[in-house]
């Protein structure tokens, strides 16, 4: 609805965060380095890249926006086991 943003705070080790556009309540989404962070259609869902220097690819995570699964995101695509290197993401409705 265009009133939060997501934003990428390299000083915390690149954790992402949700903010009000007019200022305020800021939430941890996630506490690992995150990129390419992208709301669900509903904004109750953040869904992100995180990469994974081993294996040089990154993985899809998904997170609850509010903060509350900050700490336990739920890994959605594995590029390990898909073997797929992804890059950008964007939620659909279907």
């Amino acid at each position: 609805d265009g009133t939060r943003y997501l934003y990428t705070d390299y000083g915390d080790g690149g954790t992402l965060w949700a903010a009000d556009v007019a200022g305020g309540n800021e939430v941890l989404v996630v506490d690992v380095q995150a990129s390419g962070a992208r709301w669900s259609p509903d904004g109750t869902r953040v869904v992100y890249t995180v990469g994974d220097d081993e294996v040089s690819c990154s993985h899809v995570e998904v997170v609850a926006a509010d903060g509350s699964e900050a700490a336990s995101p739920t890994r959605i695509r594995d590029c390990v086991e898909s073997g797929e290197f992804i890059t950008d993401l964007a939620w659909i409705t279907r």
